[in-house]
């Protein structure tokens, strides 16, 4: 159960922003799109989570580059979305690229967020432990 508890602590957490409205708080979703895409990216990232668990035992060097990886792609992704979001919010014609762009960073933005938090939490832990 150990091993599931920075997955679990990151699925509470992401709740609690969703709960308060974040995301929409700073841009990075939607009102009209919000809940749908949050519900659906977070059930993704769960399930990469849950596949990193897996692959640590079997393959521990490809799933530390992997999950290196996903914490990358976060930022990035954060990045992206926000910048996205502002340009079609500040557009006189809300153009349509900036806002596919905003919906599917939205996406990986929180797919990947279950995976930072998690990497973030064991990090802290580590270093408190010691």
């Amino acid at each position: 159960m150990k091993k599931y508890s920075p997955i679990l602590l990151a699925t509470i957490v992401l709740a609690l922003l969703y709960y308060f409205k974040v995301a929409i708080k700073l841009s990075l979703a939607h009102a009209w799109w919000h809940t749908n895409a949050t519900l659906i990216a977070a059930s993704i990232g769960l399930v990469i989570g849950l596949l990193l668990i897996w692959l640590k035992p079997l393959k521990p060097e490809m799933a530390k580059w992997l999950e290196r990886g996903l914490v990358l792609t976060f930022v990035i992704a954060t990045y992206i979305t926000y910048a996205a979001g502002r340009e079609f919010i500040d557009s006189a014609v809300f153009e349509a690229r900036a806002g596919q762009v905003w919906h599917i960073g939205y996406y990986v933005t929180v797919a990947t967020f279950i995976i930072t938090f998690s990497h973030i939490y064991k990090a802290v832990r580590g270093k408190l432990s010691k």
